[in-house]
């Protein structure tokens, strides 16, 4: 049990200290990146409009994007959700 405590503690670290190297340059285009990914493909799909208050977490990074579905003629018909990114530069949260 000893062990397997140390080895998370470890891990942890590594992973706090990973997430150092990260600005929010880098932030901005990993979450454009994965979006892009996501929707790569999908004829009438999702399109990025911002990224917005990025915040460092201990985790990683946390930001809030702003995109929009289909076509819509209104102004401020935008959605936004939440999305993570982990030190190494995973994605999660965005929308499909």
């Amino acid at each position: 049990m000893k062990k397997v405590i140390i080895i998370l503690v470890i891990l942890l670290a590594i992973f706090i200290i990973a997430g150092q190297w990260q600005t929010a340059n880098g932030v901005k285009n990993s979450i454009t990146k994965a979006f892009a990914k996501e929707w790569y493909g999908v004829a009438d799909g999702c399109g990025l409009d911002n990224v917005r208050d990025i915040n460092r977490q201990i985790y990683g990074f946390r930001a809030t994007i702003e995109y929009g579905c289909g076509f819509t003629e209104k102004a401020g018909s935008n959605r936004s959700t939440i999305v993570y990114v982990l030190p190494l530069g995973f994605v999660y949260g965005i929308p499909k």
